[in-house]
């Protein structure tokens, strides 16, 4: 254990942090330490009634009989005043909206240091502890000897909130919010010690700004064997009739686990944000929390998060978005989408509009080789709302070619064109667009698939017909039994589907006009 009892005294690196001091006791049990923790600057000293008898005495002693009739006179008027029913003037009440009185510390608390479980393994506990009150909470590490470092969130008023940051989820919705942002809440750092002069010393030597930097900034080395960090396509749902945009999970890949100055990085806590903006302008900034349950909060390869306060984002109307994943304050995913307004033409639809959610992944098409050796094509229907959004419905057939020519040399059986042809509803359907068509190629080298070994190897091309003319193709490479993914020259936050490959269903290859 790395708390021991004592009466602590804490220093603050900023000057305009007030001092404070706290009487511990550790309990070696329960790896934790309670202790009542005391601003003196703050606390009001109660008033001496004793000192006041000795006043009274001084006085009559230097002013004889007429000090006594001026204490006399002096207790009448102050009974009569009380008696009296006078509207007495009520304090000022404090601003909620002043950044001192919304970032404002309790003067008078009792807090409970518990020790922080490792995020690889809950049964172990790492050196650093944490606790936290009704609006303030804080990690407390030891730094040596008889010297402890606390880092501090205060948590502003509602009104506070509701001004500057009415598009934020600033921590209020469940019981274990732990934010650790500057930019929301208040970030103090006090150096605690029994000697007084040994916290106020290593208080002034720290420096603020890089302590803020290092305990947040993350240390991507920390990463699996060197991998990239990575996080799958985001499965933004947007309803077609209001706009309504939500997002309920994430998924990914290879986290980093520490910040630059080595501790966890708290993905049970609210490490994890994912943002909405337009432009410059933040629409909604939410926290995720690890989905994982049992002894391992963050796995080594696949991490799934749950967005907090449910799935909702925002209500958007037609224009450009983006859509940004960060741990702590730094951005691993960068996700442009546009939202587009469709105003329909047929005098019979009842939907005079709808909205559809387009962006990069609608570039692709999604192919997977089933067991029976089928190729399964998932085709975005979102590239066919420009051109096709008002027509009653579409048909969508697929051919195939390899190597130049039209293949197989064989005419598929009845069965095994059911899934070559898919007819799509459009008109009074604004939902059409929401998931991926599903076209099933038999893909096999022989007609009967029961007997069929997959194809040969070589190079395929599927094309792609909407409403009997060549819409889209798919060129892609298959060899020995699997669809061969591409390299992307892609940026650093690039999709993981393009990345980890073997860890997906299916493979991504793009489509071409």
């Amino acid at each position: 254990m790395n708390i021991t009892s004592g009466q602590f005294f804490a220093a603050a690196v900023s000057s305009s942090d007030p001092a404070f001091e706290i009487a511990l006791e550790a309990n070696s049990e329960t790896n934790s330490a309670e202790g009542r923790r005391i601003i003196p600057s703050m606390v009001e000293k109660p008033v001496d009634e004793l000192d006041m008898v000795k006043d009274g005495i001084d006085t009559i002693k230097k002013q004889g009989f007429g000090g006594v009739k001026k204490l006399f006179k002096k207790a009448v008027d102050k009974a009569m005043d009380e008696i009296a029913d006078k509207p007495k003037p009520s304090p000022a009440k404090p601003d909620p909206l002043d950044p001192e009185f919304a970032h404002r510390l309790p003067h008078d608390v009792r807090v409970r240091y518990a020790a922080i479980e490792d995020i690889q393994d809950l049964e172990k506990s790492t050196d650093y502890y944490e606790y936290r009150g009704d609006s303030v909470y804080g990690i407390l590490h030891k730094v040596a000897d008889d010297l402890y470092r606390e880092i501090s969130f205060t948590v502003p008023t509602d009104e506070y909130v509701e001004k500057h940051f009415a598009a934020e989820a600033v921590g209020y919705s469940v019981r274990d919010w732990r934010r650790e942002d500057a930019r929301l809440h208040r970030m103090r750092v006090y150096f605690l010690s029994t000697d007084k002069a040994k916290a106020e010393k290593a208080a002034a030597d720290a420096n603020f700004d890089q302590i803020k930097h290092d305990f947040t900034s993350v240390d991507f080395s920390t990463c699996r064997d060197g991998l990239s960090t990575r996080f799958n396509f985001p499965e933004l749902k947007l309803d077609p009739k209001s706009g309504e945009l939500s997002l309920n999970f994430v998924t990914g890949w290879y986290l980093p686990l520490k910040t630059l100055e080595g501790r966890d990085i708290q993905y049970r806590w609210d490490a994890l944000r994912v943002s909405v903006k337009q432009g410059d302008t933040l629409i909604r900034r939410k926290v995720c929390w690890s989905k994982n349950r049992g002894r391992y909060c963050i796995q080594t390869a696949k991490n799934i998060f749950e967005l907090a306060d449910g799935g909702y984002m925002a209500e958007l109307q037609a224009g450009d978005y983006t859509l940004e994943i960060e741990i702590y304050n730094e951005t691993i995913m960068s996700y442009p989408f546009t939202v587009q307004k469709i105003e329909t033409t047929d005098s019979t639809n009842q939907y005079p509009h709808y909205f559809s959610l387009v962006s990069s992944y609608d570039d692709y098409a999604r192919l997977e080789i089933t067991a029976e050796h089928c190729l399964n094509l998932h085709y975005p229907l979102k590239r066919l709302v420009e051109s096709k959004h008002s027509v009653d419905e579409i048909n969508i057939e697929i051919t195939m070619e390899k190597d130049g020519q039209a293949w197989p040399e064989w005419k598929h059986d009845h069965y095994q064109t059911n899934g070559l042809t898919e007819t799509v509803k459009v008109n009074n359907t604004p939902a059409w667009t929401l998931a991926p068509l599903k076209l099933v190629f038999p893909f096999g080298d022989e007609p009967e698939l029961h007997k069929a070994n997959p194809a040969p190897d070589g190079r395929y091309r599927a094309l792609l017909t909407v409403d009997g003319e060549l819409f889209d193709t798919v060129n892609f490479e298959f060899k020995d039994g699997q669809v061969i993914s591409q390299a992307f020259a892609g940026s650093a936050t690039m999709p993981a589907e393009f990345v980890y490959t073997e860890e997906h269903t299916g493979v991504f290859i793009p489509l071409t006009k």
